[in-house]
């Protein structure tokens, strides 16, 4: 991590990601249908979506959000493996809102086969139905699918970038590309000469990126190993930059309320709230309020003086409520099946254990405060925050000011 060189020198903006200028590479160039969110400006030329060459290494632009499952340490060892690059020397960033970064094991994961039991045949209709997904955009970090969706995808965008610099480097040197070899971001040709991939990128840009074959498991480095995760470092030192941390220029502050029971509320009143110091105004969000002020321990307080009647909940109120519904539950018909194998009906020997078990409802919240942080005018708006689904926040703002989604640019942070 100490090795990656920070974004620097000539720039090139990837929606609203900006990378060191230089070449992209990787596997979304045979897939069509989607357009590349990288723009070339300049002498810097886009290839797709995923890999960029610099003056200072590589730079994986990755779809899915690092929310401290380790998803940017896999990709960037799954294209370390077939590049030839040093896993720790990747600069892996989020990428942003598109089509091209569309989650295709998620979707095929919507066609109704049994998991634990899926055959071949099952599995290549789901890779086939998975290309659907571009087409709803659906670029998303869930279901556990990082690695799927990206397990065979990162891989050959490596092993084709590499294999297009190759080429360049037979060009230059004579020799035949499988008498090349490549290593620590270099090619070396057989009587010693040494080209680094930044100086091979540009004219591998213009190469038709041909056909690969992956290399087998036995020759991987990194994957099937434990690694250090690529983030750590800058997690230990507050180097990482969450959503919270995301300052600009002259900002006001918000600190929202929501009902506690999805309901709504009846009525508030927030004339305590506007007159306290620093405060400049509160919002009706329809189900709470938001107050705007110069800063968050203000807005933080403001919003809590904030009288507010609730609306009743449709749901029990009491955990032991919700347990007599669910309880109730199980003697109707089951609406999902876990598993279908086995005779748990039929008559067994031997002895029955019968015994109930429960625990507590688990709160699925996150660790830091929910926060963003948006910039508007009158013909854009910029959002940074972390989120599982860039292209859906995108269109989500978009809706809410009034632009079209092009108009949106959505910055992707860390999430803990």
């Amino acid at each position: 991590m100490g090795r990656i060189a920070s974004i620097a020198r000539r720039t090139f903006l990837i929606g609203s990601a900006t990378v060191a200028g230089g070449v992209a590479f990787g596997v979304y160039k045979f897939v069509e249908g989607a357009p590349n969110p990288l723009e070339s400006t300049g002498g810097h030329v886009s290839l797709n979506a995923f890999v960029v060459i610099t003056e200072d290494g590589v730079k994986l632009v990755s779809p899915k959000a690092e929310m401290g499952q380790g998803v940017h340490t896999t990709w960037a060892a799954l294209i370390a493996e077939e590049l030839d690059v040093d896993w720790q020397d990747i600069t892996v960033i989020h990428g942003p809102p598109a089509k091209a970064y569309y989650n295709s094991a998620l979707f095929g994961m919507a066609l109704p086969f049994t998991d634990y039991k899926v055959t071949s045949t099952q599995q290549a209709l789901r890779k086939l139905a998975g290309n659907g997904a571009k087409l709803l955009s659906l670029q998303m970090t869930g279901g556990s699918t990082s690695m799927r969706d990206g397990f065979e995808r990162m891989r050959l965008a490596g092993a084709t970038a590499r294999e297009a610099l190759k080429r360049v480097a037979a060009n230059r040197t004579g020799f035949k590309p499988n008498e090349l070899e490549t290593q620590q971001g270099t090619v070396i040709a057989p009587d010693g000469t040494v080209l680094p991939y930044a100086e091979l990128a540009a004219a591998a840009a213009e190469i038709d990126p041909p056909k690969v074959t992956l290399r087998d498991p036995s020759s991987w480095r990194y994957l099937g190993k434990t690694l250090p995760r690529v983030d750590m470092e800058d997690k230990i030192m507050g180097a990482a930059t969450f959503g919270i941390d995301v300052v600009l220029d002259g900002m006001k502050f918000a600190s929202v309320r929501m009902s506690p029971r999805r309901q709504g509320m009846r009525r508030f009143d927030a004339s305590v709230a506007k007159a306290m110091p620093d405060v400049d105004g509160v919002l009706d969000m329809g189900e709470g309020v938001a107050v705007i002020a110069d800063n968050t321990w203000a807005a933080m307080q403001a919003v809590e003086a904030v009288d507010i009647d609730w609306m009743p909940a449709v749901y029990p109120e009491t955990t032991a409520g919700l347990f007599e519904e669910i309880e109730a539950a199980f003697s109707a018909a089951p609406d999902t099946v876990g598993r279908d194998d086995g005779a748990v009906d039929d008559d067994h020997e031997g002895t029955e254990l019968v015994a109930e078990y429960s625990v507590p409802f688990l709160a699925h919240a996150t660790m830091e405060p929910m926060n963003a942080t948006a910039l508007y005018t009158e013909n854009a708006l910029s959002v940074w925050c972390g989120n599982q689904s860039p292209t859906a926040i995108q269109s989500a703002c978009a809706a809410e000011v009034g632009l079209e989604p092009d108009q949106v640019t959505v910055t992707t942070t860390l999430m803990g």
